[in-house]
């Protein structure tokens, strides 16, 4: 056989051999396509990126790293820095591996699980070249999912319900509230009015109220002054008949024998006035004009005066005075009392009578006293009955009380 046929015919061969492998690579490729869809892709490429697994082009690596022969696509060799080659292989440490699971959830894994024995896509994808027994059960997974879905739209359309009815109530609530506000509102306007007119009518009332008090307090205080100039008067005549009547000679002046002579001025009661206790009364020059009298001296003897007249009484001294004022210890008679054999004092019946008769008038003392003292305490609850009925508010004119109940009246409206 001549050479060039011999190197035609091998040329031919290499040439079929080629294009047999590149066939039945195709139909393997083709066969590996899992999905029901009618998009066809290779496995492990989910519908997204089907578009970018062309048969008819070379394959471009997701980062750019190359471009490889579409054939080189899922050949369990990992020729993408990224794995996006090698889709449905586990070739790549870093590739994905798309479960289509028709009828439930697709699901991403990585492709390095992909026949490794575990069943990871519920239509048994992923394990398309192992040992494991792996089922398809995405039907009943996706009607449980569905069942599920179910229960909890329901659930949701029950909140979305309540939820709106919720709201419904919310916005009649805000409705009412708002018209209880308005009517609030308008009531308290009405209530601020009748307020304002409530001052108004008070504030003429305490006007009028005021002037007649201003009245009545003006009248009374004249009244006061007048009668303070009645009482300074009589006080002033008072004084000038005690001036008259100490001065008995009528020289304008009061002398010591002048007030020795009223025995009004007997400060120790032992029926004589001593000079000591005229000039108690009197200055150092032993007599007094009228203008000291009327100044300072009649100060001096108007409580006599009024003792003279009963008026004024002073106060007695106490039991326990009397009995600090006279010790037994200190008489010295008393001490040198002479004791019989019998032990008792030696005294006569009429001394022990005297002393019995001492005794008893001692006794009618406490008695007379004891009654002075309840007098001048019946005395002391007179004056302070007096003194709170003099203390009572002032009796207004019937005019003026009229206007101070009126006002009072519109006071508590």
């Amino acid at each position: 056989m001549p050479h060039g046929t011999c190197t035609a015919k091998t040329t031919v061969s290499k040439m079929f051999s080629a294009s047999f492998i590149q066939y039945f690579a195709v139909i393997e490729l083709l066969i590996t396509l899992s999905d029901a869809s009618e998009v066809l892709r290779p496995r492990g490429v989910s519908l997204a990126k089907a578009g970018l697994y062309d048969p008819s082009k070379d394959f471009t690596c997701f980062d750019g790293s190359a471009i490889i022969p579409f054939i080189r696509v899922n050949d369990d060799y990992c020729d993408c820095r990224d794995g996006s080659d090698e889709p449905g292989t586990a070739a790549c440490p870093n590739g994905s591996f798309h479960c289509s699971n028709a009828g439930h959830k697709s699901l991403n894994i990585p492709s390095s699980r992909v026949n490794d024995g575990v069943c990871d896509c519920c239509d048994a994808s992923d394990e398309y070249d192992s040992p494991a027994n792996c089922v398809n059960n995405c039907g009943e997974l996706g009607a449980a999912a569905l069942a599920e879905a179910m229960q909890l739209a329901e659930v949701s359309r029950k909140g979305n319900e309540l939820r709106l009815s919720l709201s419904q109530q919310g916005k009649q609530m805000r409705q009412e509230k708002q018209e209880r506000m308005q009517q609030l509102e308008k009531e308290k306007e009405e209530v601020e009015r009748i307020k304002q007119e409530k001052e108004q009518l008070k504030a003429v009332a305490e006007e009028v109220e005021r002037a007649a008090l201003e009245k009545y307090k003006r009248s009374e205080e004249e009244e006061r002054q007048k009668q303070r100039e009645e009482d300074d008067k009589e006080e002033e005549r008072e004084i000038f008949e005690k001036f008259q009547l100490l001065d008995s000679n009528g020289d304008g002046k009061i002398t010591m024998v002048e007030i020795q002579t009223r025995i009004t001025f007997d400060q120790n009661r032992d029926g004589v006035v001593s000079e000591d206790e005229a000039k108690y009364f009197l200055s150092s020059t032993g007599e007094m004009d009228w203008e000291e009298f009327h100044e300072s001296g009649y100060s001096n003897m108007k409580p006599y005066f009024l003792m003279e007249s009963g008026l004024f009484k002073p106060p007695e001294p106490s039991k326990d005075d009397v009995s600090t004022d006279t010790v037994p210890g200190d008489d010295p008679d008393h001490n040198e009392e002479v004791v019989t054999e019998s032990g008792l004092p030696e005294e006569s019946e009429d001394a022990g009578k005297g002393e019995d008769d001492d005794q008893y008038d001692d006794d009618s003392d406490d008695v007379d006293k004891e009654e002075e003292d309840e007098e001048e305490e019946t005395e002391g609850e007179v004056e302070e009955t007096k003194n709170e009925e003099e203390k009572e508010p002032p009796k207004y004119d019937e005019e003026t009380q009229r206007l101070i109940d009126g006002n009072l009246k519109t006071k508590l409206l």
